[in-house]
């Protein structure tokens, strides 16, 4: 996918809804192709597959086969090596999550300063690099036996901040790209090609952590020092098809506004109804998607799960993310936006009933293995996950200003990745101050305390339904509310203030957990 040349026709930016009603997108994202303007305003499809544009490509795929194939050797490594407690397992995904909460600085960053010449480009670059270098000193730390739970949770927060700064990168060229080549009522196709690129790395990575390490039960397999080295030499795979991505040069390019004028415009965008309410619903229902922090430590000190079965809940739930993009893409997008989050929420409290069966070994009085229901609604969220993604998508991709594309939308999802972010806090405070869950407790069978963990996590998801109202109902409905221009001084603020507090929470909360 290359970025269009800004120069090659006056007022382009201008003529953004002239272009969409003449815009034809080429159906089935499966193809990877979208509509390009041609010399004389005709369209011809796009083919992302193509030399020129495959770098984007490959960046998805980077973005979702690397912490995918490191999740699972990660996981069993800090427990069964490292000894860490769910507490601290939980502030090492926190650090690993934690990246994504600075989207909104690169974004800024890009938009304002070219490096090398290029806004999107080199940055790309640099975040590969920057990824490669924190593998390979994680690998190392671990092959020379001195890594620690701190160390390791330090180290993968390097390793993602340079993944999500190409992943910015990635996301600002693709709006860049919808803005003047898709319609309105096709919104979403070229992300969901993306997107399904990123999903089914996520798949394969996953299932290469659950084939490669299994040493101990298989008698072969690698270690996690050579699954980090791997890992770094996988990420370089990626730079020669960076090298080619085709982007005009910012000095061929409009002159970019000056930072403070720039953050002057996404004040006055934050301050409008179309964005304030649907991302104050989106943070207030991950908000309370609290998190099971003790649920893996209870799977291997209590149930004596094996990186191979660890590992394969993990492929479940990256595949059902994929069938969740793909079954809202060809079967809901007309849906009720409401409909979809409260149906999907009701069922997500459904599945974690097999949580609980598990807990009270009700599987084993009818016979039946322990892993049948190991899946649980961790594996079911992720399918939720899935059918939702498009729809936050489609709103913010709607809420960018033009030439603001990397910064107004990387605040969008900062905003709402601040909010699993900040989950996850919840789901820390509530493994160490309200019931006992730790190692030793698991191991030694008293299973109360994750018991009641569970219940308190299962039944608060459905807090946001009572808010589903702010979601609006549908694309009409939310392009009806941007119409409007209607705005609110407090509510911008409260948004402001929701970013900032959100953001304290969640580093603080890392760095005291971790030392």
């Amino acid at each position: 996918m290359g970025i269009p040349n800004d120069q090659e026709e006056d007022g382009k930016h201008e003529s953004l809804e002239k272009i969409d009603e003449k815009d034809s997108l080429v159906d089935g994202g499966e193809t990877c192709c979208v509509d390009e303007a041609g010399q004389n305003g005709a369209k011809k499809p796009i083919n992302l597959c193509q030399l020129k544009y495959v770098g984007i490509l490959f960046n998805y795929f980077m973005v979702g086969f690397v912490p995918q194939f490191l999740l699972n050797p990660m996981t069993y490594f800090m427990i069964q090596n490292l000894g860490a407690s769910p507490a601290e397992q939980n502030s090492v995904l926190l650090l690993l999550n934690l990246p994504w909460c600075f989207k909104v600085l690169y974004g800024l960053m890009s938009d304002t300063y070219a490096f090398l010449d290029y806004r999107r480009k080199s940055y790309l670059l640099v975040g590969n690099i920057v990824g490669v270098g924190a593998m390979l000193a994680l690998g190392f730390c671990a092959f020379t036996k001195v890594l620690t739970v701190s160390h390791l949770g330090w180290l993968v927060f390097l390793q993602t901040a340079g993944m999500i700064l190409s992943d910015v990168m990635a996301d600002a060229y693709c709006v860049e790209l919808t803005k003047l080549h898709e319609k309105t009522s096709e919104t979403g196709r070229v992300q969901y090609c993306t997107y399904m690129t990123r999903f089914c790395a996520q798949i394969a990575g996953s299932v290469f952590g659950v084939l490669f390490y299994n040493r101990k039960e298989w008698g072969w397999g690698l270690s996690f020092s050579s699954i980090c080295f791997i890992c770094a030499g996988i990420q370089c795979l990626s730079f020669p098809a960076l090298v080619l991505l085709e982007e005009d040069r910012a000095s061929t390019r409009p002159p970019t506004e000056p930072i403070k004028k720039q953050l002057g415009t996404l004040w006055q965008v934050v301050q409008q109804r179309a964005v304030w309410q649907p991302m104050l619903y989106i943070y207030v229902y991950n908000l309370f998607q609290i998190p099971n922090a003790a649920w893996n430590s209870f799977l291997i000190k209590g149930l004596r799960f094996s990186p191979f079965e660890m590992g394969m809940l993990i492929v479940a739930a990256n595949i059902m993310n994929a069938l969740g993009l793909w079954i809202y893409n060809c079967f809901l997008r007309k849906a009720s936006w409401r409909y979809v989050y409260i149906i999907t929420t009701v069922l997500g409290l459904v599945f974690s009933c097999f949580q609980l069966i598990l807990v009270y070994r009700l599987n084993i009085k009818a016979g039946i293995d322990d892993f049948a229901f190991g899946f649980g609604d961790n594996v079911f969220i992720a399918f939720v996950n899935g059918i939702q993604f498009l729809i936050a998508i489609i709103m913010m991709y709607a809420m960018c200003p033009p030439n603001q594309e990397g910064a107004s939308y990387a605040l969008f999802t900062t905003f709402s990745n601040l909010a699993s972010s900040c989950s996850t806090v919840l789901g820390n405070l509530a493994v160490v101050n309200l019931w006992d869950c730790s190692n030793a407790t698991l191991s030694s069978g008293h299973w109360e305390g994750i018991g009641k963990l569970t219940i308190f996590t299962s039944v608060i998801q459905l807090v946001p339904c009572f808010f589903v109202c702010l979601l609006p109902d549908s694309e009409l409905e939310h392009k009806n509310m941007s119409d409007s221009k209607e705005s609110s001084f407090a509510f911008g603020s409260l948004f402001m203030f929701i970013l900032v507090a959100s953001l304290g929470c969640a580093v603080g909360n890392a760095v005291y957990m971790l030392h």
